[in-house]
This record gives structure tokens, C-alpha cells and sequence, in this order.
């Protein structure tokens, strides 16, 4: 009734919806029309015809007694954590070049006159837990649970874990009659809101109901005014540019012998839907193609999502959804390139395409590197029998400046997504702006209290100062979704240059292409600069540095940065040069692009071939050297994993100074887990030289290459266990991680070769093995979000909980999550958390602590017994005995009889003593 009470200010009718509206089913989401003209563009081949459309077609036992509160420190080393094994040969695909930045936004902000409206008048479909006359709840049966149970009590948490046990409780039923009738009623009070200040229809260009409730539309500035003013508006926020974030990994992370062993690679993944949000897919590569041995089943009772099919792009039984946002697009930049892009779910840029085979791509698929035609093996994707739905919200033109996404389409999509049914969200993307992701942060909480994973790169801009951002580096920090960052593999394609003098050195990358380097000159990109051009110019081989008649028939040395690996090999290719060694490559960028597109042969070298390189043609009088045909793959010789130098980190170095983060609080340790993300293969659209009958691969780097790999190791949990929630999934994932790398010692951060801590690495790097077998999940329920919305003093906070919940804040350190972090200690500070037995056993379980240095780490209890369902608390305190401006890590590890090892890391900032 309060809900209708607002909705009357803003002229909405409350009425009980009639019949005709009431029996209202299917999609639900009402989207503008999207059809456009789609051309083929120049640097791609037209879709092979003849690909049809497809028709999408109890009670646990009571946990034992707390005891006392008695504070018993227990401060014991934990044993070493399960260590990554060997991988083996890898897999083979196309080279193209390595993306690890996010370019700098260029267009001012706002992008446009279009905003995005969120209202305060009722929440959307996703967390709507009744109170409108004639419209019943529409939330997940967990979500109303949690706001009617005492849930700070051992007995509210049973007892809505005893409703948690069937996975309908936890998912969004987006069958029910309700959904279809709320989602109409949302409709009519958006409709009023627009009404009020004159909107047209025509300026609408979404409508979000799912998990916003929201509109985008274009506004005058006299709109714009007036809804600012609306009681039933909570925030307006413009349309942010956003950008990409841009394998052997599935053996690297011992997937064979561990999450795909229950029912086999083959059946890995099968009945999950993964979403993926990014540039859209090239649906007839073999990474995608139904056309297999064993057929792909129907997709799942829950799938209610479409294709949007038009005259170049069809789904198949793989693939079975895919849509196209380009509403907030067009209102900033104007219409996309026709010429070098589809107004379809068709990807023309390949991020997309690739991110899908990451997380869910076909079974041994043969890469074939192109002209040689040499077979390097197979690849396979994380979860390679899912289901793909392809959400693309990524356009370009020549305002655009390049590939990008606004956040109005971003959201649009996960809207979409969840509508459709989704399973697990992947989002490799950010921006530069913390303000463009942080807005759409209700988004994805309401898509976790539907039952969807979320999974989201952390950003490719290093530690500071590395990082430009102001006040940390990391773009994707929030609570409700698991932040992923990148981390290296232990495998490298090397070769070796044989002087003149005889001596050789050691270089990486695919050789020489068809033939092999014979002896050739050797000179540097400094020397041999042309006319007016810096030495800093010609030392990297930036276009038109290089001089002809210096470079013709050597072999170039060009300097790693500055440019493109393709650029220098087109300057060095226009000056007749013979082929090109890239100096000073660091680890992550061990990529080049392929063969075929450079058109001559292209080897990297670290620093020390780099010093014998150059002291070769500096002391040498005619320097020489030649280099083989063949390569050869090493595996598991480099020291792996690393926390790649690319990926973003916390903290926020200036809490106080950043109000346009949505959660000012280095009390949220951020990334969750870091997982492979460099020099990886996966699925490219066809090419240009290349017919779409050839299926083309592409190597890459970054978060998001880190992103889809967990995203699919999300799938494959939501198959194994069905009946978990999000935080469950992401849960699992982050306690089981392991922190040492396959020489035994810790994981490194790459900026600075030292121990990476976990605002570099989070809780560490995912681990397929443990994740088979979890023990202990630390639930988060919706009431937790909500208390922890309202303890952040957020202005909108008290509009997300649903009508007549009693919010009880809380500070963001006691939100129920596996990692701990608190900042600006002062003194001392007490803590709970909550742990779930997901284990068929009783298990006994003993805590282990490593203490942060200079706190007093204390917990009550230190040991407890838990039946299999049963729920834990126990109680945290840190006292500060050395004050210290930084940070200091430590660990918490509960183990039990079984060989459960639960691992919750320790952050604290003992500010003062």
C-alpha cells in the first residue's frame, strides 16, 4: 500500500490489473524496436547461409549450541595450499595483437543528453516482495524469506536455509503469472513518471524492469530539472562510455581431473546458460557449432529468451540467444559503422567471439594456425556443453573513437539477461570513470537476488601509480558480483637467433612463418632512423621513423612500447626490412600478431637477449643472425601464476576524497580471485583474408580474458550444485583459492616481482580442485545486502529493501563475505560471520589463524560442530598492538576431519594503537 500511496503522487494507477493484463506471459521486458539495415562489413565475410533459428523452446538436522564467548587465540601456520599441477600441450590458435589498457575516454562526460532514471516508487521484478493491491510477490521465494526471518540468529539463518535447499527458491521464476503482471504494472508507472514532465515515448529508449527499475530516455535540461525534483525518482545519472577489457588454460587449471570428471568434458557444463555481455558472437565457428557428435538437448524449462534474427545472423542449439543494444549508443555518438560492423548480435571485433569460447566453447576444437596450417592442438572452453546467450552492447564510428559501450545498453543487456534466464553473467568491461559501473550497482544486486552469477573484470590498469585512475585502480568493486583480475600461465612458445658470431639466443614466439630467417643483417630501429625522425621514434619503429635504405634485408630490433606490435611490423615491412625482433618484451606480452597480417616474420626478447642483441650490432662491424623455421611450446618452465602487471588493484589510497564511488570503504577487499588472463587462445570471427568456411583464433590478454574462465567455472558449480546461491558460487570459489605458484613459493605481483598481497590477488587464484568440494560456504542473503546498503549512509539505500523490512545497518567489514578486511583500525574492532556445512557429513572443524602483524587476531568459537545444511557463527576480534598506516595480511583456515581446507584472508589497517 505505501508503494501505491508514492505511485498516486506520480500518477500510476494502483488498480488490480483486469484479466486481459493479468494473463499477460512470455518476455516480459519491453524493449524498443532494434531492427536496422545490416550491411556486411568490409573486414569480414557474409554469415554461410542456410543456418535456421531456433524456438527457444528437507529439513536439516539442528546445528550444535554456541558456546560461551570465550576468547581463545589460536595462531598456528596452515599447511601449504594445493599446488597447480603441470599442463600440458597447448592449445592452437590465431595470433592477433596484445590488449592490456583501457584507452583513455576521450569524449567529455556526459556522453549525450540521454540519462538513465532509476525510481524509488517500487523496486523491480527481481526483489518486488508484495504489497500492491492484486499483484502477489515476485521476488525468489529466498528473498521474501529473508525479510520476514530474524536474520541475525542461528534459527532465522536454519530456517531460511531449509527454504534454500530446492533451486527454485533461490532463482527468479520468470514464468510466473505475477512476474508478467508486476512487470505491467512497472510499465504504466514509468509511464507516469514520463508523463509528468512531458516525456514522449519516442525518447524513451529503454524500459528496465527485471533487475531496475529504470528508463533511458533523452532529456532537456527543463526535464531533466524536473525530475530531479519527482518523489518517486532516486537517482539520474548520464550515459557513461564504457570500455573492453581486454588458452592451455583449462589443463592449467587441472579441469580434466576435476570439475569435468563427474560427467565428462563432453557433458561439462550441460542445462547451464551463460550470459555473455560484450562485442557479440560469430555463432558458425566449430567453438559454437551444435553440428557435433552428441547434440545439444533442449535448452532448460527456465530459458524464456529470444534471437534476434536478421538477415545475417541466426542462433542454433548452441548458441540459443542473442540480442543487440545500441539505444545509449546511438544517443551519444550517433549510428554505428555499417561498413565495418552488423546492426545484429554478429561480433566484427572479436572480444566477444573470444570471451564465449573462453568461458563455454565447444570440446576439442582443432586450432589451426593460418597459412602454415600447422595443428597445435585443441582448445576447449571452461564449461564447453552450456548454453551461450550473446548480449552485444559494443558499437564504433568515427566520433566514438574506437569500440565502445555506453552504460545505458550495458544495463539494458543485464536486464535482458536475467529476463531471458540467464545462469551466470560475464562482463568484461569498465571505464575509466568509477560513476559509469558503480549506478548500474542495484543491477546487480537484484540480478544475485534472482539466482544470476555475476562475474566482472577488475580493470586493466595496474597498481598506482601505474594506474591513472585518482583513487585506486580497480573499476568494478562492489559486493554483489565477483571481481576477477588476470593472472599468468606457465607456458611459452620459444625459438632462438643464431649471431653471426656463433653465440645463440634465446627468443620467443611462432618463428619465422612459412620460411626459415636466413643470415641477414641485424640493426637497430635507433640506427637507423630516417631524415628529421628522433632516435625515441625509430628505436620503437613508429610509422615513417625507419630509413630504406638502412633497414632493407635486415632484420630490425624494435623496442617493446610505444606502439603496436603490428605497426612496427607494417614500418619495418615498408622499408624492405626481412623480419623484426621486439626488445625488452615483458612476460604479459609474449603475443604478436599473425603471420599472415604483418606479412614477415616477428620474435620477442626479454632483457637479457635484449643485451646480447644489442651489444651484437654495437660491437660487432657487420652484424648478422638468422632464426629457425620451427618453435617449440614449454610448459610449466616459467614461474606461474603471477598476478599479471595489467591488472587493476586496491585499495582506495584516499577513501575520503572519492565521493563518486558507490562504496568509499576499503572495508570490501577487492579483486575476489584472480584466474589466467595472459597470452591466451580462444574463437575469432572469420577475417577478411581468411573465407568463413576457415575458422580464425586470436591470442590475448587482459581481465577480461581472466573473466569468461571464471565465469565458466561458475557454470560448471551451478551444474554441480543447482540448489546454491550466488554468494554460495562466489563463495566456494574464494575460499578454496591457493596463494603459492608451481615453484613453491608465493604468487608474485609483476609490477614488482615481490609477494603479491590480496588487494593484488584477492583471496588468490581459483582452484577447479577444491572447488569440487568446498566444506564451508559463507551465504549472503538479501537482508545482508540491504543492512549493508543502509549502513553506507547511500541516499538510496533505504529505497532498495522491499515495503515495511526493518533495516538494521551494518558496517560494510561484518557483510557476511569469505575475505575480511577492516580499515582505519582504531584500537579494536569485533566482527561475525556465518558459515553453511555443504558437505553430506557432520564435520568438526578446528580455526587456524595467522594474525596480521601488530593485531591481535581473537575467535570464539575456535572450534564447533556443524551437521551437513547446518549454519555457524563465529565471532572475530582485532585489537591493534603496532600502529601502522599500511596494511598487514593474515589468514583465517577452518579444517576439518575430511581434509576440508576453508580459507578467509585477513586485511587490517591497525591505524591507531
Amino acid at each position: 500500500m505505501v508503494v501505491c500511496l508514492l505511485a498516486s503522487l506520480v500518477l500510476a494507477k494502483c488498480s488490480p490489473l483486469s484479466a486481459q493484463e493479468a494473463d499477460q506471459s512470455g518476455i516480459v521486458l519491453d524493449f524498443p524496436s532494434q531492427e536496422g539495415t545490416s550491411l556486411y562489413p568490409v573486414a569480414a565475410q557474409p554469415p554461410t547461409p542456410g543456418i535456421s533459428p531456433e524456438t527457444p523452446p528437507e529439513t536439516p538436522p539442528e546445528t550444535s549450541p554456541e558456546t560461551p564467548p570465550e576468547w581463545t587465540p589460536e595462531i598456528s601456520p596452515g599447511a601449504a595450499p594445493e599446488m597447480p599441477g603441470e599442463s600440458s600441450a597447448a592449445p592452437n590458435f590465431k595470433i592477433v595483437e596484445n590488449v592490456t589498457k583501457i584507452l583513455p575516454i576521450t569524449t567529455p562526460y556526459p556522453t549525450s543528453d540521454v540519462y538513465i532514471v532509476r525510481l524509488r516508487a517500487a523496486p523491480p521484478i527481481a526483489g518486488y516482495t508484495g504489497g500492491i493491491n492484486g499483484i502477489p510477490a515476485t521476488a525468489a521465494k529466498a528473498v521474501r524469506d529473508s525479510a520476514s526471518d530474524v536474520l541475525h540468529s542461528v534459527v532465522g539463518r536454519i530456517r531460511q536455509t531449509r527454504r534454500q535447499a530446492n533451486r527454485k527458491s533461490s532463482r527468479l521464476n520468470l514464468r510466473s503469472p505475477a512476474v508478467a503482471r508486476f512487470n505491467k504494472w512497472l510499465g504504466r508507472l514509468q509511464d507516469g513518471v514520463a508523463d509528468d514532465v512531458k516525456l514522449p515515448r519516442a525518447n524513451v529508449l529503454y524500459s528496465m524492469r527485471h533487475v531496475s527499475n529504470a528508463f533511458v530516455a533523452r532529456l532537456t535540461p527543463k526535464q531533466l530539472q524536473q525530475l530531479k525534483r519527482h518523489p518517486a525518482v532516486a537517482e539520474i545519472k548520464p550515459n557513461y562510455p564504457i570500455s573492453k577489457l581486454t588458452t592451455n588454460s583449462a589443463n592449467f587449471l587441472k579441469l580434466p581431473e576435476t570439475l569435468w570428471s563427474t560427467r565428462g568434458r563432453d557433458r561439462a557444463g550441460e542445462g547451464v546458460v551463460v550470459g555473455i555481455i560484450d562485442t557479440g558472437i560469430w555463432p558458425e565457428h566449430p567453438s559454437f557449432s551444435s553440428d557435433v557428435d552428441l547434440l545439444y538437448p533442449d535448452p532448460p524449462a527456465t530459458w524464456k529468451g529470444t534471437c534476434q534474427v536478421t538477415a545475417d545472423f541466426q542462433c542454433n542449439r548452441k548458441v540459443i540467444g542473442a540480442r543487440y543494444f545500441n539505444g545509449g549508443f546511438r544517443a551519444a555518438y550517433g549510428q554505428e559503422d555499417t561498413l565495418t560492423d552488423w546492426t545484429s548480435p554478429r561480433d566484427a571485433d572479436g572480444h566477444g567471439t573470444w570471451c564465449a569460447a573462453a568461458a563455454a566453447g565447444n570440446s576439442n576444437v582443432p586450432i589451426i594456425l593460418f597459412p602454415r596450417k600447422t595443428n597445435l592442438g585443441n582448445i576447449t572452453g571452461m564449461a564447453p556443453r552450456a548454453f551461450l546467450a550473446a548480449y552485444k552492447v559494443f558499437w564504433g564510428n568515427a566520433k566514438s573513437a574506437g569500440t565502445t559501450a555506453t552504460s545505458a545498453d550495458v544495463e539494458a543487456a543485464v536486464n535482458a539477461a536475467v529476463a531471458d534466464g540467464v545462469d551466470v553473467i560475464s562482463l568484461s568491461l569498465g571505464s575509466a570513470d568509477p560513476s559509469a559501473t558503480y549506478f548500474s550497482d542495484l543491477a546487480y544486486l537484484y540480478a544475485n537476488l534472482a539466482g544470476t552469477v555475476v562475474v566482472y573484470a577488475s580493470g586493466n590498469s595496474g597498481p598506482p601509480p601505474f594506474s591513472w585512475y585518482m583513487y585506486r585502480s580497480i573499476s568494478n568493486f562492489s559486493p554483489f558480483y565477483l571481481t576477477v583480475g588476470a593472472s599468468t600461465i606457465a607456458r611459452r612458445y620459444t625459438s632462438a637467433a643464431i649471431l653471426g658470431d656463433g653465440r645463440i639466443v634465446p627468443l620467443f614466439g611462432f618463428g619465422s612463418g612459412n620460411v626459415a630467417v636466413q643470415r641477414l643483417g641485424l640493426v637497430e630501429g635507433a640506427a637507423a632512423r630516417a631524415a628529421w625522425k628522433s632516435e625515441s621514434r625509430a628505436q620503437y619503429c613508429t610509422e615513417g621513423s625507419l630509413n630504406a635504405t638502412k633497414v632493407a634485408g635486415k632484420i630490425v630490433l624494435c623496442a617493446y612500447g610505444s606502439t603496436s606490435t603490428a605497426s612496427k611490423a607494417a614500418e619495418v615491412a615498408s622499408k624492405g626490412g626481412k623480419a623484426i625482433i621486439v626488445t625488452d618484451m615483458p612476460v604479459e606480452a609474449r603475443l604478436f600478431p599473425p603471420i599472415y597480417e604483418v606479412r614477415l616474420p616477428v620474435m620477442g626478447a626479454e632483457a637479457g637477449a635484449t643485451s646480447v642483441l644489442r651489444n651484437h650490432t654495437r660491437t660487432m662491424a657487420s652484424p648478422t643472425a638468422s632464426f629457425a623455421y620451427n618453435f617449440k611450446t614449454d610448459i610449466n618452465t616459467d614461474q606461474a601464476p603471477d598476478v599479471a602487471s595489467f591488472s587493476s588493484t586496491g585499495p582506495i589510497t584516499n577513501p575520503a576524497a572519492a565521493p563518486r564511488l558507490s562504496f568509499p570503504t576499503n572495508d570490501i577487499l577487492k579483486p575476489d580471485i584472480i584466474g589466467p588472463g595472459v597470452s591466451l587462445w580462444a574463437a575469432a570471427p572469420a577475417s577478411s583474408l581468411a573465407s568463413s568456411s576457415t575458422p580464425t583464433f586470436a591470442m590475448l590478454s587482459g581481465t577480461s580474458m581472466a573473466t569468461p574462465h571464471l565465469a565458466g567455472v561458475a557454470a560448471l558449480l551451478v551444474e554441480r550444485y543447482p540448489s546454491w546461491t550466488p554468494s554460495q558460487v562466489m563463495s566456494a570459489i574464494m575460499t578454496t583459492a591457493y596463494v603459492t605458484n608451481n615453484k613453491r613459493g608465493p604468487i608474485v605481483m609483476g609490477t614488482t616481482g615481490g609477494a603479491a598481497t590480496p588487494w593484488d590477488m584477492g583471496a588468490g587464484h581459483v582452484n577447479p580442485k577444491g572447488l569440487m568440494d568446498p566444506g564451508l560456504t559463507f551465504p549472503t542473503n538479501a537482508a545482508d545486502y540491504y543492512n549493508f546498503l543502509a549502513g553506507q549512509n547511500l541516499d538510496y539505500a533505504k529505497t532498495v529493501a522491499p515495503i515495511g523490512t526493518k533495516l538494521t545497518p551494518i558496517p560494510a567489514y561484518n557483510l557476511n563475505r569469505p575475505t575480511i578486511s577492516v580499515s582505519r583500525l582504531n584500537k579494536t574492532v569485533l566482527l561475525t560471520r556465518w558459515v553453511q556445512n555443504v558437505a553430506d557429513t557432520v564435520s568438526n572443524y578446528t580455526a587456524y589463524i595467522v594474525a596480521p602483524p601488530g593485531v591481535i587476531t581473537l575467535i570464539n568459537p575456535h572450534r564447533f560442530t556443524i551437521p551437513p545444511m547446518g549454519i555457524v557463527s563465529f565471532a572475530l576480534r582485532f585489537t591493534v598492538v603496532t600502529a601502522s598506516p599500511d596494511f598487514q595480511f593474515g589468514s583465517l583456515t577452518w579444517r576439518d576431519q575430511f581434509g576440508h581446507v576453508v580459507r578467509s584472508v585477513l586485511a587490517v589497517q591497525p591505524l591507531y594503537q
